[in-house]
């Protein structure tokens, strides 16, 4: 049975009352916001599927010689392929990548665990692929799927987006294919007024954000936020 208020408070400020114990951890613990619940398995492969466009043109070759259980397989010519390319395959777990090549034999990263007869290869990511698996690594520990239940893998992957076109921004230079992908995300505002003498142009970005930091910068980091606010408390900041 649940206490009165005056045994309600008194457990919550000391002195006698009902401990709840694990329950009221938990009821105080969903009330925060804080959420430490543990996510599934989230891999570069699903932020691959949102965002392509990070992973620069993708290259389907086709191979032979895959079999279950081991890494090797043979393709037609293995130019252009390099050591730590990401393989995308019905054949290979996701985040496989290339560990060897000798001559046109390819060793992946893990053992085949299906046949097929075709493997994407990305040869040219518009950032390194280590960065990636590292926001991967920082949104997996930051973007709970206990708080975001179904739009999760979307939330990850704005996460993820966020801090690639931060990066990105900070090491392109003005003119490389990089530089472009990082305009195409970029946080730029609303055009509330423009006048034809002498061109000028009014831009106002959207109120509501100030507490949110870098998140400001880019329309994935907008959008995470947004997500964020509408779903429980949202991430907290400790100062």
């Amino acid at each position: 049975m649940w206490p009165d208020i005056n045994g309600f408070l008194a457990m919550l400020y000391g002195g006698e009352g009902v401990d709840l114990s694990a329950l009221t951890v938990w009821q105080f613990g969903r009330a925060s916001g804080v959420v430490f619940s543990g996510n599934p398995p989230y891999t570069a492969t699903d932020f691959l599927g949102f965002y392509p466009k990070f992973f620069g043109p993708p290259t389907v070759l086709t191979v032979s010689n895959v079999t279950i259980g081991q890494p090797t397989f043979d393709v037609t010519a293995a130019t252009g392929l390099a050591v730590g390319q990401l393989l995308v395959s019905s054949a290979f777990p996701k985040d496989t990548v290339i560990n060897s090549i000798a001559g046109n034999t390819i060793t992946a990263s893990a053992n085949a665990t299906a046949i097929s007869t075709s493997v994407t290869v990305y040869k040219a990511p518009m950032m390194p692929l280590v960065m990636i698996l590292w926001f991967v690594y920082m949104a997996g520990a930051s973007v709970m799927q206990q708080r975001y239940q179904e739009a999760w893998p979307w939330a990850m992957a704005l996460y993820i987006a966020h801090f690639s076109e931060m990066w990105m921004r900070s090491e392109s230079g003005d003119n490389s294919t990089a530089a472009k992908v990082v305009a195409s995300g970029l946080e730029r505002g609303m055009l509330v007024g423009k006048s034809a003498g002498d061109v000028s142009a009014s831009i106002q970005f959207l109120d509501g954000f100030d507490e949110w930091g870098a998140f400001r910068e880019t329309t994935y980091g907008i959008q995470f936020a947004t997500m964020s606010m509408n779903t429980n408390a949202g991430p907290v900041w400790v100062r």
